[in-house]
Formats: C-alpha cells, sequence, structure tokens
C-alpha cells in the first residue's frame, strides 16, 4: 500500500525552511509565524 503524501502546505514550509536554513526566513516569506512552519514541517 501506497503512504497518503503529506498536505501540500507542509511540503511548501519544508521546503523554504530548507532553502532558508531558517524556519523565521521561511515565515517571512509564507506570512506565517515560526511557529506554525515549524508545526507543518513536523
Amino acid at each position: 500500500m501506497h503512504k497518503p503524501m503529506p498536505p501540500l502546505r507542509a511540503l511548501i514550509a519544508f521546503e523554504a525552511a530548507v532553502r532558508h536554513s531558517s524556519f523565521k526566513r521561511a515565515a517571512e516569506e509564507l506570512h506565517i509565524t515560526p511557529g506554525a512552519v515549524s508545526q507543518q514541517v513536523q
């Protein structure tokens, strides 16, 4: 069986966090809080 894909927002948050090496900078780009980025990546 295939595992379901993670939500698209989580993938976008993960990609931004990796690209910026920072939840804070990713949050600024996505216009959300760093805590929201952390939760989506988790």
